[in-house]
């Protein structure tokens, strides 16, 4: 994941946080994803844009597991045993 700079993070993290507060559901999490989805593809739709919007949820969804999910993972499997 390419990090961002500390400073270019203070006002995208107060546009999440604002957005956060109105999100209680799957359904509208996904609605704003798809939205942002829209406009990083851009008005042309050409199948550039259109992979490298995919791109990005691939690699946002492959940071949210080997930071998030593997952690539990890794937890669960030493207090339940291992499947191997």
């Amino acid at each position: 994941m390419p990090y961002v700079e500390q400073e270019d993070r203070k006002e995208i993290d107060l546009l999440v946080a604002e957005l956060l507060e109105e999100i209680d559901t799957v359904g509208k999490a996904n609605y704003a994803m798809t939205k942002i989805a829209q406009g990083m593809a851009g008005q042309l739709h050409d199948y550039t844009s259109l992979n490298e919007t995919i791109g990005l949820f691939e690699c946002a969804k492959l940071e949210f597991y080997r930071r998030w999910v593997v952690p539990y993972e890794e937890k669960k499997r030493k207090e339940n045993g291992d499947v191997f």
